[in-house]
């Protein structure tokens, strides 16, 4: 273990105040080096804060960055795309940047470092115990180890059918919606199966494309309020 810090944002003060001590820190690495463009795609370090102090240090006569101060742990450098097939709020495992960067991955944050940790630590007890993880005991991880285990089941049952599975969560819902005369519109679709509305829409779109269903649009709602329709 070392001693070292973390800065963010350009150096700004207010994300590094929203840490507390114990908290633990992944570094996610886009390219190698700064300025240039070979590619690192891949978690390079990991750490836990380690107090409650948020201060400033002079780098330069124009520049004063806010620092905290951060165990590092020794660890592996871990791609992303080890990782994107576990990720189950990324419904296109080619398009991964978008909802990796926005509320997706901050919503299951604790859930997501635990993965990540258990990786890049090798589930090494003496390095997951001082985040507070244990691999054999770690909800998170055993929720997504048996959740991966279903999705591939779902995939293999799919595949001959030319369908993800959030194509078919969203075929089926249309179906069930269908039998019980509601109407089935993107947001009564996102709603029930609680995929965000903008993965519904491309998803309706890739649907529609396979001709597996039709849209339409109702005529007493705005004009452009669209609904969805099952074939």
């Amino acid at each position: 273990m070392r001693e070292a810090f973390a800065q963010a944002c350009h150096g700004k003060a207010q994300p590094l105040k929203r840490m507390q001590e114990g908290d633990g820190i992944l570094y996610y690495s886009s390219k190698r080096h700064f300025g240039k463009e070979d590619k690192c795609q891949a978690f390079t370090a990991i750490g836990r804060v380690k107090d409650e102090e948020v201060y400033a240090f002079q780098m330069s006569e124009n520049f004063c960055p806010f620092r905290r101060n951060i165990t590092f742990v020794d660890c592996e450098e871990t791609p992303i795309a080890n990782l994107i097939e576990l990720l189950d709020f990324i419904p296109n495992k080619k398009a991964w940047g978008y909802p990796f960067s926005l509320w997706y991955f901050w919503k299951y944050r604790r859930t997501i470092f635990k993965l990540i940790a258990s990786k890049m630590l090798h589930n090494d007890l003496s390095a997951l115990n001082f985040f507070n993880l244990k691999a054999e005991e770690s909800s998170g991880l055993l929720l997504w180890q048996v959740s991966m285990l279903w999705q591939r089941g779902i995939k293999k049952v799919l595949q001959p059918f030319d369908l993800t599975h959030p194509q078919f969560v969203l075929l089926a819902s249309a179906q069930w919606f269908a039998q019980q005369g509601k109407e089935i519109t993107q947001v009564s679709l996102a709603n029930f199966t609680k995929i965000d509305p903008m993965t519904t829409s491309q998803v309706v779109r890739t649907l529609q494309s396979k001709d597996l269903i039709t849209r339409g649009r109702t005529q007493d709602r705005h004009p452009r309020q669209s609904s969805c329709y099952h074939r």
